[in-house]
């Protein structure tokens, strides 16, 4: 860190969406978020990635491991593609000082960090869990 440069806070972003499978087992393509074992067949490999995106703090840094994983494996997946597009929606929501957001049903609660108080509830309108994560993204950029 350079003198006088002002530390960025990490704030720890929770997503507990009820329309998201994180398993890499995921029987169901179409609600999987993550690196499939198909995709990444080596467990330590996997893990790695999956560490590296838990603790992106930038949508830069996203888009650079979304881009490796290319390189070293080929065409991502729909979970793999999923589980980008959620790393991204932590990174906003961490600059727009939410700390979670717990959807269930069509209801999506996005909390204030630092506390339980509510920032805002929104209803979900997608039929899909890509059209649900596009609709949070938008209402965090939204609040930034």
């Amino acid at each position: 860190m350079m003198k006088g440069e002002k530390v960025q806070d990490i704030v720890e972003v929770k997503l507990h969406l009820d329309f998201i499978d994180y398993s890499p087992a995921s029987e169901d393509d179409a609600s999987a978020a993550a690196l499939p074992y198909s995709y990444v067949e080596e467990d330590v490999q996997r893990m790695s990635f999956m560490k590296r995106f838990a603790e992106a703090t930038d949508e830069k840094v996203v888009v650079a491991l979304a881009a490796e994983l290319r390189d070293r494996f080929g065409p991502l997946p729909p979970a793999a593609k999923r589980l980008v597009a959620l790393a991204k929606l932590r990174v906003a929501c961490a600059a727009a000082k939410i700390s979670n957001i717990d959807a269930k049903d069509r209801r999506a609660v996005f909390y204030k960090v630092g506390s339980r108080d509510v920032a805002f509830v929104r209803d979900l309108k997608g039929k899909t869990p890509d059209r649900k994560i596009a609709e949070l993204a938008a209402f965090v950029a939204g609040k930034k």
